[in-house]
């Protein structure tokens, strides 16, 4: 029934398809990103070079769409859309011999509640922002996203072991957020257009 239906020559033809469509078209790497990371006015507003080349991997966040149940009607739900919410997101980066990169966050988190009378700031003095970039292969810039209001919120413990055979010591490092904009947005939906225009690749 299946070969029926889709025919013989359906499947490979549109595997073609995938394949060209492949042969021209540069696919992202995840190992191809940079970050800029910048702190509130007060602390080095400016992480700096340093610590934007330590960071050994970071996500992307996701969005996601707050909706509500319509349940005014027979028959199945409806799920309307009520707003947008966005969840956090974890940096990680490979540490120097003195630290430096943790203590560049824990004194973040100290100007967003003071350890020592623990009165908390007012939310404009400690509110940064964080850009994320995705590169091709030459290391161009190909789509990018700023991540704003964003404050490193947990810096992840440290494990320390004999037995860990002389491995670099990393800090992971949680951030929470207002919400993120995109770039590039034009040239994304003209690369949705194209990839309509293919066709169906599956059967």
């Amino acid at each position: 029934m299946y070969g029926e239906i889709h025919g013989e020559k359906h499947m490979p033809n549109n595997l073609n398809n995938f394949i060209g469509h492949l042969a021209k078209t540069k696919v992202a790497r995840q190992n191809r990103f940079r970050v800029e990371i910048y702190g509130p006015f007060g602390l080095t507003e400016r992480s700096g070079p340093s610590l934007d080349l330590m960071c050994e991997s970071i996500t992307f966040p996701g969005t996601n769409v707050r909706s509500v149940p319509d349940t005014l009607r027979y028959g199945p739900a409806r799920e309307h859309g009520q707003g947008m919410t966005y969840g956090p997101f974890t940096a990680t980066f490979i540490c120097s011999d003195d630290l430096r990169e943790k203590a560049w966050f824990e004194e973040w988190q100290q100007m967003i509640v003071n350890h020592r009378t623990w009165e908390v700031n007012y939310y404009d003095d400690y509110k940064g922002e964080v850009k994320i970039f995705q590169l091709d292969v030459d290391n161009n810039d190909t789509y990018n996203i700023t991540v704003t209001e964003a404050y490193p919120k947990t810096i992840s413990p440290q494990d320390l072991s004999w037995s860990s055979n002389d491995s670099y010591q990393t800090v992971a490092v949680e951030f929470t957020y207002r919400y993120w904009i995109p770039s590039q947005l034009g040239r994304r939906y003209e690369a949705i257009s194209e990839l309509r225009a293919l066709g169906p690749v599956g059967p």
